[in-house]
This record gives C-alpha cells, structure tokens and sequence, in this order.
C-alpha cells in the first residue's frame, strides 16, 4: 500500500510539474512574443513621429 501510494504521487507529481512547465512556457513564450514586436513597434512609431 505504501508503494503504491509512493508511485501514484510521484507519478501524479510528474504530470503536474510537466504540464504545468510546459503551460507557463507556453503562455510566457505568447507573451513575450505578443508584447515584444508590439512595445518595439510603438517605440519605434513614437519616436519616429516625435522627430
């Protein structure tokens, strides 16, 4: 009973850490790239209509 109590949280702790790795560099990565491109072109437009 005790090891397979052991296996299934370890197990259960596995999938937990994979997916929730693989969520947070999925959102993070959309982010970054959203939010990247987007300030560089405002920057970029701002201070070309500010010149």
């Amino acid at each position: 009973m005790v090891s397979d109590l052991a296996s299934y949280m370890v197990s259960d702790l596995a999938s937990y850490m994979v997916s929730d790795l693989t969520s947070y560099m999925v959102s993070d990565l959309t982010s970054y790239l959203v939010s990247d491109p987007t300030s560089y072109m405002v920057s970029d437009l701002t201070s070309w209509s500010v010149t």
